[in-house]
């Protein structure tokens, strides 16, 4: 059980314009949870296992208050030139529940004293159910204070239009019940006692799930109830290797390419609903990753150790329909003809079709490398070593937006870290260390937000 008090007030203008937002909340919510775990090993070479979850929260309220000044309407899509001052009281009830069961199973079967076959299953249950509730009161043009509907004598009334778009009441109570079978398939040769091949396979699913944080809605105002559910991931995952050790197992060298391909990919996407771009998560299509990676390491002479590792990745989205539009493609009016990419005032298509583009976060190249010296010593009158660590990382070009922008792509960088210290058998570590040490600039994550030349926020927390 928890509450949260969370008041936020901001100012976008040293001007003395009324530019402000104002947000109250106040959350409830009472969470019980109940979980159960048994495995039961019936040989060295195999389990069996049931698990289950369950889950309830009882309710969760939320109040808002938002005031827009003349000005915000500039900076807030659907806040057109006709609204001279919006605000509303917001209220959200939401409320669930979730029940999972598995049965699971690994076994290993030795065909041979070179060759293992290691299969696995997993079959799941999983059952969602919930609503979500919103009530929006508002302000017509002629200063009426009343709820914010789709019908009755102001639904066409400018200010209540635009109101609903920034905010719109809604009711849906989305369920969900699937069952799916998750497997896998392990073989494993021992070609010499240093070298092993191997090869896998596995099917697995990330579950499903329901929306309470409200869906697009149609002209009418009816949500839209596909939209409330979400399919589970299904994920297809293949590999391929070796591993070896040469030089009486000082040396290591692990080679392996995988292949992965999720169908029902979980992500964001965008619904042009009211005219209001609006995000939600969904499935969005079929996403593929491949490629290859190294392992080398090796251990020279008594107390010095290096290794290096890379990694190839092609991803890319095979097909995302219906994703978020990149910053140059987003911001505009919502009409028709879509307008060039930055043009001053013209239309931005509601969603785009970013198949085969990059997936975010993820370098076609990444590399790692390092090493250690230790040597024994005594410090302070304790018996221990004194070491010395580089470690060295560099990945290639990313994109670090959902769907790719010539904004936000990161270009390739490499850090170095340095490392010096003592250590005890017993655990006892002082170290001193640099990280980026040669002082490289670099972005983890880029992001295009509207901003103003002067701002402020103040968030209370009880």
């Amino acid at each position: 059980m928890f509450t949260e008090n969370n008041f936020a007030f901001r100012h976008a203008d040293g001007f003395g314009r009324h530019d402000f937002v104002g947000d109250g909340v106040l959350q409830h919510a009472v969470l019980m949870n109940a979980r159960f775990v048994s495995k039961r090993v019936i040989s060295n070479d195999g389990l069996v296992g049931l698990h289950g979850h369950a889950r309830d929260f009882a309710q969760q309220l939320t109040r808002g208050i938002q005031l827009f000044g003349i000005d915000a309407g500039r900076h807030t899509e659907k806040l057109l030139a006709n609204l001279q001052r919006h605000d509303d009281f917001f209220q959200r009830r939401i409320a669930g529940t979730l029940w999972i069961a598995a049965l699971f199973g690994k076994f290993n079967w030795h065909v041979t004293d070179a060759f293992t076959v290691s299969p696995g299953i997993r079959f799941n249950y999983d059952e969602k159910s919930g609503y979500y509730s919103s009530v929006v009161t508002g302000t017509a043009s002629d200063g009426t204070r009343q709820l914010v509907l789709f019908t009755g004598p102001y639904a066409n009334d400018p200010w209540i239009v635009d109101q609903r778009g920034v905010r719109a009441p809604q009711f849906y109570a989305p369920t969900l019940a699937k069952s799916n079978v998750s497997y896998d398939l392990n073989l494993s040769y021992q070609l010499d006692e240093k070298l092993l091949a191997f090869a896998s396979y596995a099917k697995t699913f990330k579950s499903g799930g329901i929306n309470l944080n409200g869906v697009p809605a149609d002209n009418a105002g009816v949500p839209i109830l596909a939209a409330g559910t979400i399919k589970p991931e299904d994920v297809s995952d293949y590999e391929l290797g070796l591993k070896s050790q040469f030089l009486d197992g000082r040396a290591t060298v692990n080679l392996t390419g995988f292949w992965t391909v999720i169908k029902n990919y979980q992500a964001n996407v965008n619904n042009g609903a009211l005219g209001l771009v609006r995000g939600y998560l969904a499935n969005a299509g079929k996403v593929q990753v491949r490629g290859f990676e190294a392992e080398v390491s090796i251990i020279p002479f008594d107390g010095a150790s290096a290794y290096a590792n890379g990694t190839y990745n092609d991803h890319s989205y095979v097909t995302f329909l219906d994703a978020p539009c990149p910053p140059e493609l987003s911001g505009g009016n919502t009409g028709t003809p879509i307008s060039a990419p930055g043009t001053p005032g013209g239309n931005s298509p509601t969603n785009c079709n970013i198949s085969g583009q990059w997936l975010p976060g993820i370098s076609n190249w990444s590399f790692s490398w390092g090493g250690e010296y230790a040597t024994p010593a005594n410090f302070a009158g304790k018996e221990g070593e004194v070491y010395f660590g580089y470690d060295a990382s560099f990945r290639s070009k990313f994109s670090s937006n959902a769907s790719r922008s010539l904004y936000t792509d990161v270009d390739g960088y490499s850090l170095h870290n340095f490392r010096l210290g003592f250590r005890t058998p017993g655990g006892v570590d002082f170290s001193l260390w640099l990280r980026n040490a040669l002082d490289q600039d670099y972005f983890e994550q880029l992001a295009v937000t509207p901003r103003r030349n002067v701002s402020y926020q103040v968030f209370i927390l009880v």
